[in-house]
């Protein structure tokens, strides 16, 4: 199960960079989220 899933996680990673899209939410220390959409772009 855990190999189908490593699996799927790589595909789903390769079909990111061949389409340079992306929704990463995080947060910075202070507690503020964060968010991007391009897969090379830095956190707004």
């Amino acid at each position: 199960m855990m190999k189908t899933a490593a699996k799927l996680c790589d595909e789903a990673r390769e079909l990111q960079k061949a389409g340079d899209v992306i929704l990463r939410k995080a947060h910075k220390k202070d507690g503020t989220q964060v968010a991007k959409t391009k897969l090379v772009a830095k956190f707004d």
